[in-house]
């Protein structure tokens, strides 16, 4: 079983990379932003925790920066109808951390999935994953002053721009439907914020001149 491969980064496109180990090229299958951020960095030598996936027909790898992604992945494969692309479609744009927190928090929409699915893996793995979930930070000043640090790191690691990062997370924090003491809620509606403002669209909250 490949457990971890360290290689020369010799590509990497939206969603795959490929590793030179000892001369033999690998073909992993990643999260966009494990992609993007591998994108930056070639001809660099990395270390990749990984997953092999065997089939009738197919055997491919996916890989994960890091092992606590590796681990939400493998036990999102114990849910009842997730694949490895389902579930590496969970960790493309979050880590493992606030995944883990949207489904302790049973935070359906946070979870990229179609509705029923996000639902069945939050019934089935609520209470496994506590061990992979970011902290949920006590609310008061110095709570929002951490929940603001670790969304916004949370966004950098993701290949936000860090004012972006920090736009959108304080516009997130003075919205009221959003559980300030949480950092994956916090994050999940800046990113929402940021998808809304790549589209051209006003964000949610956002007042529309007349």
């Amino acid at each position: 079983m490949i457990r971890r491969l360290t290689g020369r980064v010799l590509e990497a496109t939206e969603d795959t990379l490929i590793l030179d180990v000892a001369g033999v090229g690998f073909e992993v299958a990643c999260p966009g932003r494990v992609a993007a951020e591998l994108a930056q960095r070639p001809d660099e030598v990395v270390t990749v925790h990984v997953h092999l996936s065997l089939r009738q027909d197919e055997i491919s790898l996916f890989g994960f920066r890091e092992e606590r992604d590796l681990l939400l992945f493998r036990r999102l494969l114990t849910v009842s109808g997730v694949g490895p692309r389902m579930a590496l479609g969970m960790l493309e744009r979050r880590g493992a951390g606030a995944v883990a927190r949207s489904i302790t928090d049973g935070d359906a929409a946070g979870l990229g999935a179609p509705r029923r699915m996000a639902e069945r893996v939050i019934l089935q793995l609520r209470d496994r994953v506590s061990d992979l979930a970011d902290p949920v930070v006590a609310s008061g000043a110095s709570g929002s002053s951490e929940v603001r640090e670790l969304a916004v790191n949370a966004l950098e690691r993701m290949s936000f721009a860090t004012l972006d990062a920090q736009s959108a997370v304080s516009l997130a924090l003075t919205a009221p439907e959003v559980d300030r003491s949480s950092v994956a809620a916090v994050v999940a509606a800046a990113l929402r914020r940021l998808d809304a403002g790549r589209r051209g669209a006003p964000a949610p909250g956002a007042r529309v001149a007349s």
